[in-house]
């Protein structure tokens, strides 16, 4: 009896103790957070070819809400992750040498070919092999911008082959800046093919006006130097 006792005194000391530091941190500004080394949350995901061999670190296509490491037809394309912070859907004990971790958004090592720089968009090597290619942002293709994996966040100094740190899940918004840069672009060549199409209009009236004085043609080729300067 006296074992009780002390066992339910030192339980409620316990107990008004983390009540104590509950309160404390619910009325600060930190709230509560859950801490891991991890960088990713990740989702088991079924393979379409339960034979095909998987490691961390691959790129993956996911098509019909199955993984492969073909990534010429996909719906979308992820990173098998290394050790997530978060798992979720996990499958049946029985058919989990079915699935593959796969990371839906956070920071995931990638296996990368060639250099990389960080701020590089990584795309598919296209070979399905799993391994990456790093791009700098300024020379991607229109044809690569929906091939973005991630955005690498370090740099990968070696010539043949490179594992970078990546952030996936947050290529909406780097597509995004892309598509408004290109838009930029195209705005400003509109422009000129505009001042070309106007200055062609000028030249056509000249033409069908002009008398054929030496004065008037320079005058016309001393304005379409100023257009291009």
């Amino acid at each position: 009896e006296t074992s009780d006792v002390i066992m339910s005194a030192a339980q409620l000391v316990a107990n008004s103790s983390f009540m104590g530091v509950w309160n404390e941190i619910n009325s600060s500004e930190w709230g509560v957070a859950y801490a891991t080394g991890n960088g990713d949350y990740a989702e088991w995901m079924p393979r379409i070819n339960v034979k095909e061999d998987y490691s961390a670190r691959q790129i993956v296509s996911v098509k019909n809400g199955a993984i492969s490491l073909n990534t010429d037809d996909f719906d979308h394309l992820m990173v098998i992750s290394s050790a997530p912070a978060v798992l979720g859907n996990s499958p049946e004990q029985d058919h989990i040498e079915d699935y593959e971790k796969v990371a839906f958004l956070g920071q995931v090592p990638v296996d990368v070919i060639g250099r990389v720089n960080s701020g590089d968009f990584i795309i598919p090597s296209g070979d399905n092999d799993g391994f990456g290619l790093a791009i700098d942002p300024t020379r991607i293709s229109a044809s690569q911008i929906n091939e973005i994996v991630g955005v690498a966040w370090e740099n990968g100094l070696n010539d043949g082959f490179n594992t970078v740190n990546v952030a996936v899940g947050l290529t909406n918004n780097a597509s995004a800046q892309l598509l408004i840069g290109i838009e930029t672009e195209m705005g400003a060549l509109s422009s000129d093919i505009s001042d070309v199409k106007s200055y062609l209009l000028q030249k056509k009236h000249f033409d069908s006006t002009n008398d054929g004085g030496p004065n008037s043609s320079k005058e016309q080729v001393y304005k379409f130097k100023d257009w291009k300067a």
